[in-house]
């Protein structure tokens, strides 16, 4: 979280802060009030404060708090930004401020709960304890998630998740094992789990996002070295992949690496309807295109114009992609024209962190593992995808999550990795297993009828 800020140098602003923070406590239970919409220059004012605000929180926490208060007040109903205030007033060491967010999270009864490493610094203040307590209290406590499969490898740390609709086989990748797992159940739903690529033997880094091309019998897997795989070499840091398998044979297919090193990423994939695949860069701010007859990867969308892209997911009719952009939400993208637009949507849940994205009847799925234990939300959409009509959240601090990171939608249901267990690493090394949970993947049943 960066430097703390002594209490001295917070004066008049926090003082300010507590105040709007007494008088906002109880906006998102106001229903009476009808929900207009927020355009699209309202959601970008939304996230320049919330960008600034987080930014300056370590810096300047005076200014980081009344950043954030802004944003609130420009969308009161947004349970994350009460979140992320009671988190502020943690950075400034400010009690009073801490606990009447904390009673905020209680009084909406949000699902958000302290996470209890991140309010740790605080956590022996009796007040703020007893806040936290209310706030868990009360949260909902029934989940609709249930456990697909576990595999007891606790070190494999997935963080993509894939389908294979015709064997039918889950495709689970590996942050820490350079690898790409295969997993099937038997009738009896016995779960076997194979490497499908072997570590270390075709060229890959950590593997993050994964697609499956049933039709063409193809696994798109992009892959980057972070600095804590296995065996990793100092000069793979910063570098980036995209490949692409065989699904019946296991053969590779093709190899891009994204050029130029370093400062590379690629994050996530989404396969249009020719089979194209469209890659997000997060450090590097791009949006990639990969054609499999092309020699090279072309950059789609340049730096400059997305601030963090992650999830991304290409609509069925291949006109558009939705991405998710950190703190500025989801943006639209024109296929034919590369054009990028924001999203306008009602006052509530907003579609920022989100790690992983997929589309369902319409309803854009979103899993994120940035606030508390995690959140899977659902965001209904305009029949164009230029805008959301509705937001809910499906899940969130379920037991078994652990930094949930991307889902794959098999029919009416959501299937995404609950437990990427990526925090655990401590300067390049995991923890060890009696301290780790077996690798959990959840499903979620989705609404079938729109709201």
């Amino acid at each position: 979280m960066g430097r703390l800020v002594s209490p001295e140098r917070v004066g008049r602003g926090l003082a300010l802060a507590a105040l709007l923070s007494a008088g906002g406590c109880t906006a998102p239970r106001d229903a009476a009030r009808p929900a207009r919409m927020l355009d699209t220059t309202t959601v970008g004012r939304i996230a320049g404060y919330l960008d600034r605000g987080l930014g300056r929180l370590s810096r300047d926490s005076t200014r980081g708090i009344l950043d954030l208060l802004a944003a609130v007040h420009l969308n009161p109903r947004a349970h994350e930004f009460g979140y992320l205030l009671a988190w502020g007033h943690l950075v400034a060491k400010d009690t009073l401020g801490l606990v009447r967010w904390l009673d905020s999270l209680a009084t909406w009864r949000s699902c958000l709960t302290p996470s209890p490493e991140t309010f740790a610094p605080m956590a022996g203040n009796r007040a703020v304890a007893d806040a936290m307590t209310r706030v868990r209290d009360a949260a909902p406590n029934e989940h609709r998630s249930t456990v697909a499969f576990s595999l007891p490898s606790r070190d494999l740390f997935p963080e993509g998740i894939a389908y294979d609709s015709v064997e039918p086989a889950f495709f689970l990748s590996s942050l820490r094992h350079r690898t790409v797992v295969r997993v099937t159940r038997d009738a009896s739903g016995r779960v076997d789990a194979r490497e499908f690529v072997p570590p270390g033997s075709d060229s890959l880094y950590s593997v993050l996002g994964m697609k499956v091309d049933a039709g063409r019998r193809r696994l798109w897997v992009v892959t980057a070295g972070e600095g804590f795989a296995v065996n990793e070499r100092p000069e793979e840091v910063g570098r980036s992949a995209i490949l692409v398998y065989d699904l019946t044979t296991g053969r590779r297919l093709r190899r891009w690496p994204v050029s130029p090193p370093p400062n590379r990423l690629t994050n996530d994939i989404s396969l249009d309807p020719a089979g194209d695949a469209y890659i997000t860069d997060t450090p590097a701010a791009m949006i990639y295109r990969a054609r499999f007859d092309a020699d090279s990867v072309e950059t789609f969308i340049p730096a400059g114009k997305l601030r963090a892209p992650n999830g991304i997911v290409v609509t069925p009719d291949g006109r558009k992609a939705l991405v998710a952009d950190a703190m500025s939400g989801v943006w639209v993208v024109d296929l034919a024209t590369r054009a990028l637009s924001r999203l306008p949507q009602p006052p509530g849940i907003m579609p920022l962190f989100l790690d992983g994205l997929d589309l369902h009847r319409g309803a854009l799925i979103g899993v994120t593992h940035a606030l508390s234990g995690g959140w899977v939300l659902r965001f209904s959409m305009s029949a164009g995808y230029d805008s959301i009509r509705t937001s809910e959240v499906l899940d969130c601090n379920h037991p078994a999550m652990r930094q949930p990171t991307t889902g794959v939608v098999v029919g009416d249901t959501l299937f995404y990795v609950a437990t990427s267990q990526f925090r655990s690493f401590a300067k390049g090394q995991p923890w060890p297993n009696d301290r780790l949970a077996d690798i959990t993947v959840l499903r979620l049943g989705l609404p079938t009828a729109a709201p």
